[in-house]
């Protein structure tokens, strides 16, 4: 596990355990279901800094991140292997599932030659402002899509022709 993403889970349970009153080391029962369910439901927002709700996957590597930090300090993972943690962390994810994500379409040479083209560009501000004529001006989409067009002629003729148009 990443050592920053440790650190950074740890000090958002160490300002739990320091707004709380509670002794963060070891990591009890008394320590951790409430700042589990506190996360889980969002429950402490407003009231500790930095302890909103998130997603049952971001809570696990929470208590992952802080398991990790028993290994180092060499303290007893019992309670993290618990049944009970275990069943905590999955009660969050049925509560609330994750979304789905939304299925994204391909980038294909037709789409964004469609892009460049005025219409699809008329609406946004000009990339170029140095420039007093509007009719001429590139917007910035416009000039990614020519960006992107002009780095794909440049790229080997066999992988130009195993992409989809």
């Amino acid at each position: 596990m990443n050592r920053g993403l440790v650190v950074e889970r740890m000090k958002n349970f160490l300002a739990y355990c320091k707004h709380t009153g509670l002794t963060p080391w070891p990591a009890t029962k008394h320590t951790l279901v409430p700042w589990v369910t506190g996360r889980a439901f969002g429950r402490f927002t407003g009231i500790t800094p930095y302890q909103g709700q998130i997603r049952p996957t971001t809570l696990s590597a929470y208590v992952a991140a802080l398991r990790s930090v028993h290994v180092d300090l060499d303290l007893s993972c019992a309670l993290f292997d618990s049944e009970y943690i275990r069943r905590l962390l999955a009660g969050s994810t049925g509560l609330f599932p994750a979304e789905p994500r939304a299925e994204r379409a391909p980038m294909t040479k037709s789409l964004l030659v469609r892009l460049l083209e005025p219409r699809a560009t008329a609406n946004e501000p000009a990339a170029d402002t140095l420039h007093e004529s509007t009719s001429t001006r590139p917007s910035r989409l416009a000039s990614c899509v020519w960006a992107s067009l002009h780095i794909r002629q440049r790229m080997s003729p066999a992988l130009i022709s195993s992409t989809p148009n």
